[in-house]
């Protein structure tokens, strides 16, 4: 009998150092994911979502073909990093009033309705060249 009680108190203290083992290492793990956490993260979480880019030369048509502008705007986006995603809100922002709204009106008279703000940069470029660049007619030139 003395050696079942002698048995259980050994398996009841190897419960106990078990338990305590694995309260340590649980704890060594959450310091370890807090280190990974904060390596992670920057210091101040605003500067992540801040990007500046650079203005860029507002559209003129009386000074510049729109196929020409367009490509200095792609070489600034590229030079600049400016993502994809992003484009074509830096052209918005860097338009003057007149543009803007100009886009604003083709945008909404557009086949399906569309808010200025929703706009990829095809659908501006095609805007823009439809208005700027307009196909011409071959006999009406030549008459």
């Amino acid at each position: 009998m003395t050696e079942l009680k002698d048995i259980l108190k050994l398996m009841l203290r190897q419960r106990e150092e078990d338990q305590a083992q694995r309260k340590q290492d649980l704890e060594m793990m959450q310091d370890q994911l807090r280190k990974l956490v904060d390596k992670l993260q920057p210091a101040d979480p605003a500067a992540t979502h801040t990007v500046s880019t650079p203005s860029f030369s507002p559209f003129d048509s009386t000074s510049e073909l729109w196929d020409d502008y367009y490509v200095r705007f792609c070489t600034f986006a590229g030079a600049h990093s400016v993502p994809a995603y992003r484009r074509a809100q830096v052209f918005l922002t860097n338009q003057p009033a007149t543009t803007y709204k100009l886009l604003v009106n083709l945008a909404k008279q557009a086949e399906t309705s569309k808010n200025i703000n929703d706009l990829t940069m095809d659908e501006i470029v095609h805007f823009m060249k439809d208005h700027f660049d307009p196909k011409r007619f071959i006999v009406r030139e030549r008459f």
